[in-house]
């Protein structure tokens, strides 16, 4: 019995090997009939990301990238249940409007081209630069802005738009060219004649009387002696001033003290086209009702505008002051915040002088905004940042001031290195 066992046992085992024998030998046979990945074949595959739907629910929109190191996204926008579609090569951050009418994107220049201009050491400012394009979904109809760096749309307001431009390229100065041809003529009865020959001038000599040579020496030794004595003052000067070098040189630091200058706003009603501009600005931010547009401006200081932004930081204490929607006249350039109300497009100052401001933040309906800045003390070495906050919804200067509208302390200061806050905008 136990002989029978240990038979049965040998056979089940050597027909498992066989078994395993056998798909082992299968499976190399199918691993062999097939290729190998390559990176021929990574560049084919399509990636699709930043996937979006509209409002209403009636359009998608996905962009599409193959795995190769210099393709290009492309996105693609298509209305459910039908079969339009729109691509746009080389778009990023496609934004649906609000109400779905409208979709917004960048269009950057073609990393072909642009390496091929830079080959060649094409100028920046020759160089293509991004476009913003507006696509109305229903009609297909595109209108384009050239160097366009960012823009924003509202969270719950089809209407409005603003972008904003990218520096502008500097002026060409014209430099004086000096020819080195130079033509001489013979003058004869019948005019002038260019000669067969070239001529050369000869300098005349001058000749000085001995009272002329003897008043350009005294005249010399005279300007020697002034010199001199310009020095020596100059030395004594210095050695005088030594001892606050230390505050001279904090006066220089304030005077080299830079910061960035903002560019030009646009803001658009995506329904009518109507456009209103605003300069110098560095940061812009809309409600999330779109009821109101903050920003923030930067400009090259000047006296001019040091006086300007004073008597403008002593009426913030008082009131907030509303204006125009544009701000056109360059007297009235310099560092602040300024609130839109986009219902009657008129422009508040909120807060100015020089300075630098940053995080702009509204409360969920607008009628709150925050921000920090540095300009009580900008002039410091190591300047600290304030927070601020605003009654927006104001309207008239009494009631600014009856209200609280002009900007309050918030908190105590802070340092550059702490203040970090959310995302600069």
């Amino acid at each position: 019995m136990i002989r029978l066992i240990s038979r049965y046992s040998v056979s089940v085992c050597l027909l498992i090997l066989a078994a395993q024998t056998t798909s082992v030998a299968l499976g190399q046979s199918d691993i062999e009939g097939q290729r190998a990945l390559d990176h021929a074949d990574y560049d084919r595959w399509q990636t699709s990301t930043d996937q979006r739907i509209s409002h209403d629910g009636k359009w998608i929109l996905y962009s599409t990238r193959s795995g190769k190191s210099d393709a290009e996204s492309t996105v693609k926008i298509r209305r459910n249940g039908t079969t339009k579609e729109y691509a746009i090569e080389r778009a990023s951050g496609a934004r649906f409007s609000f109400d779905s009418k409208h979709i917004v994107y960048r269009i950057t220049p073609a990393k072909a081209k642009l390496k091929a201009l830079q080959k060649a050491k094409t100028k920046p400012e020759d160089l293509p630069a991004p476009v913003l394009e507006i696509l109305e979904l229903e009609s297909g109809d595109k209108f384009s802005v050239e160097r366009v760096k960012s823009f924003l749309i509202p969270a719950e307001n089809g209407r409005w738009l603003a972008y904003q431009f990218d520096k502008d390229p500097q002026p060409k100065s014209v430099k004086q060219q000096t020819s080195e041809v130079v033509e001489t003529y013979e003058v004869t009865e019948e005019g002038l004649r260019r000669p067969e020959k070239t001529i050369k001038l000869k300098k005349r000599p001058t000749e000085e009387s001995p009272a002329e040579a003897k008043q350009k020496s005294e005249e010399e030794a005279r300007k020697k002696a002034e010199a001199q004595k310009l020095a020596e003052s100059k030395t004594a000067e210095s050695k005088k001033t030594s001892s606050t070098a230390g505050a001279e040189k904090d006066d220089d630091e304030e005077v080299k003290k830079e910061k960035a200058v903002g560019t030009t706003l646009v803001l658009r009603d995506l329904k009518t086209g109507l456009q209103l501009t605003y300069p110098h600005v560095t940061r812009y931010w809309f409600s999330k009702n779109g009821s109101r547009l903050a920003f923030m401006t930067s400009v090259e200081p000047d006296e001019k505008a040091k006086k300007k932004a004073a008597g403008a930081d002593s009426d913030d204490k008082k009131a907030s002051v509303t204006t125009k929607p544009e701000i056109e006249d360059p007297d009235s350039a310099v560092d602040g915040v300024f609130v839109v109300d986009l219902d009657d497009l008129e422009t508040t100052r909120i807060a100015t002088g020089e300075g630098e401001y940053k995080n702009l933040a509204f409360n969920e309906d607008g009628s709150q905004l925050a921000f920090l800045a540095n300009k009580d003390d900008y002039q410091t070495k190591t300047p600290s940042w304030s927070r601020y906050i605003t009654n927006t919804a104001c309207n008239g200067p009494t009631s600014r001031a009856d209200r609280g509208c002009s900007p309050t302390f918030q908190e105590a200061r802070e340092s550059p290195r702490t203040s970090t806050g959310e995302a600069v905008r």
